[in-house]
């Protein structure tokens, strides 16, 4: 018998005879519903009323694909606006709301997917994101799988099995997955293929994206008891060399086998990402100036955990370098710099330099560091200074190189340094280039638009010139010049002007912001080649602290090693920890 959905309901109680339409579900169950109703909020069943062909007053309409608990608590949602969200029942309100074009619903949804994305449902919130994207949740997914994977594979009860094969393939070749060692991919392997032999062909294409260190023979002897792997008869080719081969080091059979299958896949290469971020917080707390450092867990500058084990207090820099193992940090208001090691996770000041000045600009190229310009006294302009120095990381020391222009910014490419101010005499624009090999200064030409108070920054291999201040006020224009062509053209301006504008490159984007609120932050669209405005929970954190790559091999492997610890705490921006 069918339910009427609106018993009870303090608007609709008594209205049941007035229903002209039953919906009926694959799992048996069947609801009395109007009409007019849903076709009110819900434009799928506005064109299923008006184009299913059915005309009779009280017509039966089959709903595929969800179950009856999940139809009753849309149709629930549709008469009085009301929902209860449930964790284990998550997935099916996704995909329902998707499927009946409730959009508000569907924001609902994916905020509480987030809020609960745990062991038990996280692969098949993954699964259904990979399939319908406006589902919105594949990164987050995604996110909370590479982090928790080891977690995910010890646990004896987890959805694994029920991702296709091209997704587990790209879940398993991911360089960020948060595992001790190899042995969890192939753990993942066997849960995947499980007691179904149709799956045994694929367990060749998955071994594919094992790493191999040498001499692993621990992990080498497990792979060898698999029963998917031994008893495999799709695998007779690598079975019989295993069983002739005399080399006690089997992992460069295994490497050897599967680069004539795979040519163009390095099974010799570490499961790391490139490079990680180091973020710079600081704060005030009580009076005084507390910085934090944090890294994140691959590119990805959303997930991260605190590496400080205490605070830096009295220190708020606004200018970072990481060279190798070690963050250079300074303070140019203050002219205080220091040095944190990201290994033993220790502070020590750094030396001090040649020529004290302060507000100068940092430049990193290389094992270098290049102090360019700056003025003598934080407060008075009037006095600048146009020292040029250079700090040997390895040496751990400053030497002087000689002056440079007045006013200055600068940004370093190709071993070149890129330097535009004013000359010391004059308010005359200028612009030169610094040779960090040979040691040689040269003039370059310099932006048509002569400016103050412009952001400088290295963008996709050119350096871009953005605002500031010119004869008229604030300047919208953008510059950009090529060292190959050693040429400024035009970009395309942004949509205001902006005095004093930020530029800060995060995830291959180009965002620039001032401390106004009434400009919203634009980023360079690659692909639609246009400023647009940048909404993200991450702007807060991007304009306030500072990011840097970590790039250096060894650094990037003792900090994964870190990271795949159970008892490190991430915490995404939602966590909003800034």
């Amino acid at each position: 018998m069918a339910q009427y959905i609106g018993k009870e309901d303090e608007y609709f109680d008594g209205l049941e005879e007035l229903c002209d339409a039953i919906l009926k579900t694959e799992d048996g169950c069947s609801y009395k519903v109007h009409r007019v109703i849903l076709s009110k909020y819900s434009s799928y069943f506005r064109a299923l009323f008006l184009f299913d062909g059915c005309d009779k007053s009280n017509g039966d309409y089959s709903l595929p694909w969800f179950s009856g608990r999940t139809v009753e608590q849309i149709l629930l949602y549709l008469y009085n606006g009301k929902i209860l969200l449930e964790a284990d029942n998550i997935v099916e309100l996704l995909l329902a709301s998707d499927y009946f074009l409730l959009d508000d619903l569907l924001l609902k949804c994916q905020s509480f997917a987030k809020e609960q994305l745990s062991l038990t449902n996280c692969v098949e919130i993954f699964a259904a994101s990979h399939v319908n994207d406006r589902l919105g949740l594949y990164k987050s997914s995604r996110r909370f799988i590479r982090v928790n994977f080891s977690k995910l594979i010890d646990q004896p009860l987890n959805e694994i099995a029920d991702i296709p094969l091209e997704v587990i393939k790209a879940l398993l070749e991911d360089d960020s997955l948060n595992i001790p060692d190899e042995t969890y991919i192939w753990r993942a392997v066997e849960k995947w293929v499980g007691s179904s032999p149709e799956r045994l062909p694929a367990v060749q294409e998955l071994l594919s994206t094992i790493r191999f260190p040498n001499h692993n023979t621990q992990f080498v002897q497990y792979l060898l008891r698999s029963n998917i792997l031994r008893k495999n008869p799709y695998m007779k080719e690598l079975n019989d060399i295993l069983l002739t081969e005399e080399s006690t080091d089997l992992s460069i059979v295994f490497k050897t086998v599967l680069s004539s299958k795979y040519p163009k896949t390095d099974f010799s290469r570490p499961r790391q990402p490139k490079k990680l971020y180091l973020i710079t917080k600081s704060c005030c707390k009580e009076n005084t100036a507390v910085t934090d450092l944090y890294v994140t867990y691959n590119e990805d500058v959303c997930m991260r955990r605190k590496i400080t084990l205490r605070a830096r207090n009295n220190f708020w820099p606004n200018q970072m370098a990481v060279v190798d193992h070690l963050a250079y940090m300074f303070d140019s208001w203050t002219g205080k710099a220091m040095i944190f090691n990201l290994l033993d996770k220790t502070w020590k000041e750094m030396q001090p330099m040649n020529r004290a000045r302060r507000k100068y600009t940092i430049v990193h190229e290389g094992k270098f560091l290049y102090a360019i310009g700056g003025f003598v006294d934080t407060f008075d302009e009037s006095e600048t200074s146009c020292a040029f120095e250079m700090y040997d990381t390895k040496n751990q020391s400053w030497k002087h190189l000689g002056s440079t222009v007045n006013t200055v910014t600068a940004a370093s490419l190709e071993s070149k340094i890129y330097i535009l101010g004013e000359y010391p005499s004059s308010s005359i624009m200028t612009a030169e280039e610094y040779d960090t090999v040979s040691g040689t200064f040269s003039e370059i030409p310099v932006p048509e638009t002569s400016r103050t108070g412009f952001a400088m920054i290295v963008y996709d291999n050119q350096i871009f010139v953005i605002a500031g201040l010119g004869d008229n006020g604030q300047l919208n224009s953008v510059e950009v010049f090529s060292p190959e062509t050693r040429i400024w053209k035009t970009f395309q301006h942004l949509p205001f002007g902006l005095e004093y504008p930020n530029a800060k490159i995060v995830d291959d984007k180009l965002i620039v912001f001032d401390d106004s609120a009434n400009r919203p932050p634009v980023f360079w669209n690659k692909s639609e080649k246009v400023w647009k405005p940048f909404r993200s929970k991450c702007f807060k954190s991007i304009a306030k602290y500072l990011f840097h790559p970590i790039e250096h091999c060894d650094t990037i492997t003792c900090l994964m090693k870190e990271n795949s610890s159970y008892e490190q705490k991430w915490r995404t921006i939602e966590d909003d920890i800034f």
